[in-house]
């Protein structure tokens, strides 16, 4: 007995094949994501109590955040200019304490040729 079998009726079988997968797969995800939704439903019922009381506080909670958002900020802002100017007047130090060490080193220089010249003169009015 031979039997044969035509593209048109293979297209259908393999048509029908993928069909019955498709429809598989879609009962699988619809258990699972109605497994998922009791679990959030379970979830949402234990919790009931705390979300009636949570949520009318919400706005104010968020005031709260943007209070201390901004807050935080002008801190920093603050902060930041009051590092500038410790920075600047750090260094304006160092300038004044380079310009103070190279008049002293000026100032030993000139000490130190007044001493020659007066040691100098002790001993020509010793000989």
């Amino acid at each position: 007995m031979e039997y044969a079998v035509t593209y048109a009726q293979l297209g259908w079988m393999i048509l029908f094949v993928v069909i019955i997968g498709i429809g598989l797969f879609a009962t699988m995800v619809l258990k699972n994501l109605n497994q998922l939704l009791k679990g959030v439903n379970e979830i949402l019922e234990e919790n009931m109590a705390e979300l009636k009381r949570m949520i009318p506080n919400l706005a104010a909670v968020s005031d709260n955040a943007r209070t201390i958002t901004d807050d935080v900020r002008k801190l920093v802002s603050d902060g930041a200019q009051a590092v500038d100017q410790v920075t600047e007047s750090t260094r304006e130090t160092v300038l004044k304490l380079n310009r103070t060490t190279d008049n002293l080193g000026a100032y030993a220089v000139i000490i130190g040729e007044v001493a020659k010249v007066l040691v100098d003169l002790y001993y020509k009015e010793k000989q």
